[in-house]
């Protein structure tokens, strides 16, 4: 990867096929009458509903800003942690109630810390019933790197919040320079309970995201996957904690990630947040703390405020902002802050202002993003961002603003493939895309991957003279899928259309070994696909 060129060869690029009879019946129990009237292919794995637990807990317990020495464990209760503060018993593996640990009353400040405001420390919030409810966050601090560790939260007193759930666990990240093999999960575009604009799942539950959510879960213990990154835009339509949710309020966008069969699936796997142009306010600071891992990079992760921008017609403003990096191994990710909010546009659209906002030369986020990538020249490096460099989609489509052309020669992507990066994981288009342009190395161009199927209303893909200007300047595997017509499309030479939304529903496995970097997306109906070998 860094400075080589790239080998690119197809492992295991699979027909979707028509599934199995029991694979058939267990759609039409997931998914009801609202897709396979029309869709012959398979429908989403089974997935059975966290429960077990105290009545007390509305949110299970995961995990955010893993380093090499912490971890923030974080869930959340109906009982306040300021009159009645709960517990976590943790230890290394083996060891599991070696240390115990108060809930602070705060939940950890955001990076910078200065100017903060309180809905990003304040523990209580609310879902829709205007009870608060109370997020808990402990932020562990000397552990060991490599190392597995585990934990239970209880309280107030003795109370056991996972009840007859498992004790969870994370393994901390490998101390940076190392070779041990690497493998972690992208997913972008997540948090929704309509199938389409018009029509909501049967009983407001998407089992295409359940599936997606057990999947990432499984990949832990199937893969060895040590975390995941999202790719922004979690939580639909706004990013709310409605939209989040809790294990008990259920209805139209409401719990669409903190619900039983959605993020408690993951077991707790470490999250990366990123960025999207939904979700612009405080929340998602809120409920994904990554302020250690964006301190030990130099980044940012808080909520900055924004002058206005006469050329684009734009006014002040303050957003979340999330650019960082993460250090495992050989391997570095950036979490970049690549989107802006669907409101004030000026004169222009979102793809503009983002890139006015934050890819001048004299952007903060350019200028660190600059530094940092050349500060670790032997690394192998991957980008995740929100907008897609390219894509095969009439309503999302390729953010021009970022790639590298003859006349934008300091873009986002002329910035990254100048600085060893060769892969990007874009969200945004809810589809699944792999381009690969061209001669894209000499060209200063990058390969993208767009896994926008984290669980939001999947879009199609284009046909015509669309997809045939993609194929004659790039390598592309392009799925997609239409929920008013319940029809699948594809771009590509030899790729399959998809007979079903399961196989549009997808993320990303990637793996690091040594010098090779191996992709595998996974759809709703536990199928790996196009998978991808780069040396």
């Amino acid at each position: 990867m860094h400075g080589q060129s790239i080998r690119r060869r197809t492992v295991g690029r699979r027909v979707l096929s028509i599934a199995l009879a029991v694979a058939a019946t267990t759609a039409a129990v997931s998914v009801g009458t609202v897709q396979l009237a029309f869709a012959a292919g398979p429908g989403p794995i089974p997935v059975t509903p966290f429960a077990g637990y105290n009545s007390t807990l509305v949110r299970a317990p995961y995990v955010t800003d893993l380093t090499q020495t912490s971890a923030d464990v974080n869930w959340a209760t109906s009982i306040s942690n300021v009159t009645s503060p709960g517990t976590l018993q943790w230890g290394p593996l083996g060891s599991c109630t070696a240390h115990t640990t108060s809930v602070p009353a705060n939940l950890p400040n955001s990076y910078p810390a200065a100017a903060t405001p309180t809905s990003i420390t304040g523990s209580a919030y609310t879902v829709v019933s205007g009870s608060n409810e109370y997020q808990s966050t402990v932020v562990l601090t000397g552990l060991s790197p490599s190392t597995k560790y585990c934990y239970r939260p209880l309280g107030p007193g003795p109370v056991d919040l996972l009840g007859s759930n498992p004790t969870q666990s994370f393994t901390t990240l490998d101390p940076t320079g190392t070779s041990t093999p690497l493998t972690f999960d992208v997913v972008g575009d997540l948090g929704e309970t309509q199938y389409s604009a018009a029509i909501a799942f049967p009983n407001n539950l998407n089992a295409d995201q359940a599936a997606i959510d057990s999947l990432i879960g499984q990949s832990a213990g199937t893969a060895g996957a040590k975390f995941v990154v999202t790719a922004g835009d979690v939580a639909y339509s706004g990013g709310t904690q409605a939209n989040y949710g809790d294990l008990q309020n259920t209805g139209s966008d409401i719990s669409n990630i903190f619900g039983p069969s959605y993020w408690p699936k993951t077991g707790g796997l470490p999250v990366y947040a990123g960025e999207g142009n939904h979700g612009q306010n405080t929340v998602g600071l809120h409920n994904w703390p990554e302020g250690n891992i964006a301190r030990s990079s130099n980044g940012v992760y808080a909520y900055d405020s924004y002058p206005a921008m006469p050329a684009d017609g734009t006014a002040p403003g303050s957003y979340p902002e999330a650019w960082y990096a993460v250090s495992d191994g050989n391997t570095r990710i950036y979490v970049i802050d690549a989107a802006w909010a669907d409101a004030n546009v000026g004169t222009t659209n979102m793809y503009q202002v983002d890139r006015d906002a934050h890819w001048t030369p004299g952007s903060p986020e350019y200028q660190w993003l600059s530094a940092d990538l050349a500060s670790h020249p032997n690394a192998i490096k991957m980008a995740v961002f929100h907008y897609p460099l390219r894509s095969d989609n009439p309503t999302q489509s390729s953010d021009t603003t970022l790639q590298n052309t003859a006349s934008n020669p300091n873009s986002l992507e002329a910035l990254l493939a100048g600085n060893g990066v060769q892969l990007a994981f874009n969200g945004h288009t809810h589809t699944y895309q792999r381009i690969a342009p061209t001669n894209y190395q000499q060209n200063g161009q990058i390969v993208n991957y767009v896994t926008g199927g984290g669980g939001s209303i999947l879009e199609p893909v284009s046909g015509g003279s669309a997809c045939s200007a993609f194929t004659s300047t790039a390598s592309i595997y392009a799925l997609g899928w239409s929920p008013t017509s319940n029809a699948g499309s594809a771009c590509g030479t030899g790729v399959p259309t998809p007979q079903s939304a399961a196989q549009v529903f997808n993320y990303l496995q990637v793996s690091v070994n040594g010098n090779r970097v191996t992709v595998t997306p996974v759809n709703a109906a536990g199928q790996t696909f196009d998978q991808q070998t780069y040396t």
